[in-house]
């Protein structure tokens, strides 16, 4: 223990990182991987699957009746319905509460604009 203690010591000594530094760093190398991932799904159309299979992320389009119970009930509201053809996009997220429990839980999410703009590229190439 002490082994790590000192190298952590040098390591912020030498390289002039505080807690808060690393903290950013940390978050900045989360929310890009995530952007990776999230980019893949979406370009590929395809089911990620997280390490033990405790959680996965699918890609989900809603097309015409579809999309337009979404709207009504008050999501998707900042999609342009002419531009966007009456279709909409949404990640799901699936996880297990426990390791030992065989059922998933549902989360939506649904795609910013960045990755809205990604996919509107990739649906007129």
């Amino acid at each position: 223990m002490e082994v790590c203690d000192k190298s952590l010591i040098w390591f912020k000594n030498n390289l002039h990182f505080t807690n808060n530094t690393v903290d950013e760093y940390l978050g900045h190398i989360f929310t890009y991987s995530l952007d990776i991932i999230i980019s893949y799904i979406i370009e590929n159309k395809v089911r990620f699957v997280g390490p033990f299979n405790n959680f996965y992320i699918d890609f989900e389009m809603f097309v015409d009746e579809e999309f337009k119970k979404h709207r009504q009930i008050g999501r998707m509201q900042d999609i342009d319905i002419i531009s966007s053809d009456f279709t909409g996009y949404q990640l799901t997220y699936y996880y297990k509460y426990s390791k030992n429990d065989s059922r998933f839980k549902k989360l939506n999410f649904y795609i910013g604009k960045k990755h809205r703009q990604l996919q509107e590229k990739k649906c007129t190439l």
